[in-house]
């Protein structure tokens, strides 16, 4: 084999620079497994993916080749921990793209990349489900923004959306994108005037004593969720919107709106309202983030220098070397392929699908709240169709826009 070119980029010299850098690496099980799969011989597509099928054994879901140079050119070569060259093999006129480990891809890749390995492994989770994809804008990406929110909040306690745009280089909207998704992961509670009146919050409702059930009218076009919610809270005295919705079987949004009508009428007490502008929002950290945020810290150590080369390099021995390697690469790769939006994408059909059997359900949503619970950001492309094709029809009610089953008219 004859190296014709080898390009290299610099590795950061900077902490801040080096833990973005590597977490757009481990966000993703198979960059992961891509990384700990080079070494200094360089190798094509076709031979990562070799190297990785002996590891996994036959009959295990793998990408195909191209996958695996996307991997290496979009994230792990611009990053500095391996090099690109241009090869040409004996007796063969074609060139060739390869990629091989560079000294910073051996002294800080592997060892991280094998620490985030045996953390999804062990937790049975996707990294992506925490830090999410690189395909975001900005100086910074999404993990390594949704990393920098944790630690804050891990090491100056609650705090309010104001406090996170201050600390951060993200405007209020990048803020309230990472809160939500911060949330979705488990990791994080996010309450805020704004989040509870879209009826996104965590909010709880007491009734007042003394009221009847039967007094209460109907709120809005609710009449069968009224009657059922007003019995629940009269029973429990007090509860949770998610909880009451998971009681109901009713979207969350469908229980707050009807939950705020009882309060208007006088037949209930919503808490968690802020009080003055000072105090509009509040975040905190939960249990569940405590796991990662170790598994940052050690993270950090191995980019600071903070652990010694030689002691990175028996963390990066003692797991490839252990007798269950194999097996904790095959549980990270199948999380990764559960949650990951590209290898799990829709045909437009099964969306449409998914759309139909919510609003039967749950009649009178709006597209904001669909396309948060089915985890779709453009969920007007599908929306549009169904109308126009009469399968779905919308309603003005008060200032928004709320879609149902044509055949279903609301109660």
């Amino acid at each position: 084999m004859e190296v014709i070119e080898r390009k290299e980029k610099p590795f950061p010299e900077d902490l801040e620079g080096r833990l973005n850098a590597v977490l757009n690496v481990v966000n993703t099980e198979l960059k992961t497994v891509t990384l700990l799969h080079l070494d200094d011989t360089p190798a094509e597509a076709s031979e990562i993916r070799a190297r990785i099928r002996e590891t996994v054994g036959k009959g295990f879901y793998l990408p195909q080749g191209r996958a695996f140079s996307g991997y290496c050119h979009e994230t792990l070569f611009p990053i500095g921990t391996v090099a690109e060259e241009i090869i040409r093999r004996e007796s063969v006129e074609a060139i060739y793209t390869a990629y091989s480990l560079t000294e910073s891809g051996k002294r800080y890749g592997l060892p991280v990349a094998v620490l985030a390995l045996k953390f999804a492994a062990e937790n049975h989770r996707s990294l992506f489900k925490i830090m999410g994809s690189t395909g975001s804008s900005g100086e910074t990406r999404a993990p390594f923004n949704r990393v920098k929110m944790l630690k804050l909040l891990s090491e100056k306690g609650d705090l309010r959306e104001a406090d996170l745009v201050n600390e951060t280089n993200l405007n209020s909207a990048g803020v309230v994108v990472t809160l939500s998704n911060l949330k979705k992961a488990g990791l994080i509670d996010y309450i805020s005037v704004g989040e509870q009146m879209k009826g996104k919050g965590v909010i709880t409702y007491t009734w007042v004593e003394g009221k009847n059930p039967k007094d209460v009218k109907t709120v809005e076009y609710y009449s069968g969720i009224t009657k059922n919610a007003a019995d629940l809270l009269k029973e429990k005295g007090r509860i949770t919107s998610p909880k009451a919705a998971k009681i109901l079987g009713r979207n969350k949004s469908c229980v707050c709106t009807v939950y705020s009508g009882l309060v208007r009428q006088g037949f209930a007490i919503r808490e968690n309202n802020f009080v003055g502008r000072q105090k509009m929002s509040n975040v905190f950290l939960l249990d569940e983030a405590r796991g990662f945020l170790d598994l940052e810290r050690k993270i950090e150590d191995v980019l600071s220098g903070e652990i010694t080369r030689e002691e990175a390099q028996e963390i990066y021995l003692e797991i490839v070397n252990h007798p269950n390697y194999e097996e904790m690469s095959r549980i990270a790769i199948k999380c990764y392929k559960k949650v990951s939006p590209r290898l799990n994408k829709k045909t437009r059909e099964e969306t449409q699908e998914k759309i139909i059997s919510l609003l039967t359900k749950n009649p009178g949503m709006r597209h904001t709240e669909i396309g948060r619970v089915l985890d779709y950001r453009c969920i007007s492309r599908y929306l549009t169709p169904l109308v126009k094709s009469g399968v779905l029809r919308k309603i003005k009610v008060g200032g928004e826009t709320r879609y149902f089953v044509a055949e279903s008219p609301p109660d």
